[in-house]
């Protein structure tokens, strides 16, 4: 006899049980509220912009992009936009020298740049970040033996740019890889897992001798000596501003003083006690003191009444000299200063003869200010402004005695100079210099000079005849002003550490 056994009721399938919860809780869930279905990953990353880097050779440039757009592709969380991406930009809205406006346009959130250029064998990469208002936050410089990266500079790039990119945009760093809890559940090293040695040598763009600290390399704009020796062309010419047929002296009778010439000897050298210290600022590394001497050999002074009369000159030059390689890379502009005391002689001696010229003796203040720039890695070029602050002239600004009968008289001075120098170094050691100078002093008497210095004349002219208030046509006139030019003209050789 069998017995019934009461059926129970069938379970819901699991699929149905799930459908009628969602239900539930969506019929639970407010009027108008919005189920948010967006991720922590939906959020718009920082951007990174690559300008176009600097260079002479386009085809290492564009691959200089490529690597830089490369490196900073490994930062994990960064958008990075090409410098394709940039350069179209830029063509298109014609704003490509407006850092700000062209990181509003891209939406960039940093902008990454930069030149390469060679010193001394090497190839330097100096990279330059700037925010999204244009401003540099950071820079950053990578050697090279080759112009297009080895691997280890690659590699410095890459790691200088995370340094450099994940704060200023506020991403972390990569966390180390964590090995196991339990150190007893690392397995053990296979055959397989052992890496194969390779000789550094072999390592593209890498020295052994790289491995110990690179001997650093200064610049060539940041010498510890330079001497430079060679050859002087001079010129010389003494005149008035007015000459007058009534005066019975010279040099102002007839005609002007003309311009005669001499060679000579010119030494210039300059030190820079800070240039040594590495961690100097440029600026201060530029600071040195310095001379400059010139010796010109003349023929002796022939006059047209048959006397001759030796002339000599002599010129030296001291004081502090400066300069400053803005922003110290190649092809960047160079400011020069300096200040200096100089002393000029330039003297007729004739003996028994009274010289128809008075000497001059210039003392003088040398204010100096110049520009100048490297074109290449072996030609600079370089121009300068001085004034000359005549401290005292010599003979020629003498009060008018009876026995001189300076035809100038008492007076004052002052001049400036234009300068300017090509060098070339053919070696890093030597240096080749073509320069010049044009110099001109201006003298203002006061006009009491002696107006009849002629040999059969007992006086000087010193101002109107007795009882009259203005000198007489029929008299001499007296010297007023004179100018003093000075011309140069040199080559050197010298020597740079």
């Amino acid at each position: 006899m069998s017995r019934c056994i009461p059926r129970r009721p069938a379970l819901l399938p699991k699929s149905l049980l799930s459908l009628a919860i969602a239900v539930l809780v969506l019929g639970a869930r407010p009027a108008g509220a919005q189920i948010d279905t967006s991720g922590p990953g939906d959020e718009e990353p920082p951007t990174v912009a690559v300008m176009p880097f600097g260079g002479s050779q386009p085809q290492i440039i564009e691959h200089l992009n490529q690597v830089c757009e490369k490196a900073l592709r490994r930062i994990a969380g960064l958008k990075v936009l090409n410098a394709a991406q940039w350069s179209k930009e830029a063509r298109e809205s014609g704003q490509g020298d407006d850092l700000e406006a062209m990181a509003r346009r891209l939406g960039a959130d940093l902008l990454v740049t930069g030149t390469l250029s060679q010193v001394k064998g090497w190839w330097r990469l100096s990279v330059d970040v700037f925010n999204d208002k244009g401003l540099p936050i950071s820079a950053l410089v990578v050697d090279s033996l080759t112009p297009d990266l080895g691997a280890t500079a690659t590699f410095q790039l890459e790691e200088g740019l995370a340094r450099i990119v994940r704060p200023a945009v506020g991403l972390q760093a990569q966390a180390p890889p964590t090995g196991p809890a339990n150190p007893e559940d690392e397995p053990s090293p296979q055959d397989v897992d052992r890496e194969k040695p390779v000789e550094l040598a072999k390592v593209e763009g890498l020295r052994v001798a790289q491995v110990v600290k690179k001997p650093w390399v200064r610049e060539p704009w940041r010498p510890l000596l330079d001497v430079k020796a060679g050859l002087l062309a001079s010129g010389r010419r003494l005149s008035c501003a007015e000459a007058d047929a009534r005066r019975h002296n010279q040099p102002c009778a007839g005609p002007e003083f003309p311009l005669s010439g001499g060679a000579g000897l010119r030494l210039d050298a300059t030190v820079f006690p800070l240039a040594l210290r590495r961690t100097v600022a440029a600026p201060l590394a530029g600071l040195g003191i310095g001379f400059t001497l010139d010796l010109p050999f003349w023929a002796n002074r022939q006059q047209q009444n048959g006397s001759s009369f030796p002339t000599k000159e002599l010129r030296f030059e001291g004081g502090v000299r400066w300069h400053w390689n803005i922003g110290n890379a190649t092809l960047r502009p160079i400011l020069e200063a300096g200040l200096a005391y100089g002393f000029h002689s330039f003297a007729l001696s004739g003996g028994a003869a009274q010289p128809p010229y008075p000497d001059v003796g210039y003392q003088y203040l040398l204010p100096q200010l110049g520009l100048g720039s490297f074109l290449t890695q072996k030609l600079h070029l370089h121009a300068g402004l001085s004034i000359l602050g005549i401290l005292t002239a010599g003979s020629i600004t003498d009060a008018t005695a009876q026995n001189s009968r300076n035809p100038f008289g008492p007076g004052s001075a002052w001049g400036f100079r234009v300068s300017g120098e090509a060098e070339y170094l053919p070696l890093p050691w030597l240096s080749i210099s073509l320069g010049g100078k044009v110099e001109r002093i201006a003298f203002s008497f006061d006009g009491t000079g002696c107006a009849m210095a002629s040999t059969n004349m007992a006086s000087c002219y010193r101002g109107p005849a007795p009882g009259m208030t203005t000198a007489s046509p029929s008299l001499p006139v007296p010297i007023q002003s004179a100018e003093d030019l000075y011309l140069g003209l040199w080559l050197l050789v010298g020597y740079r550490f």
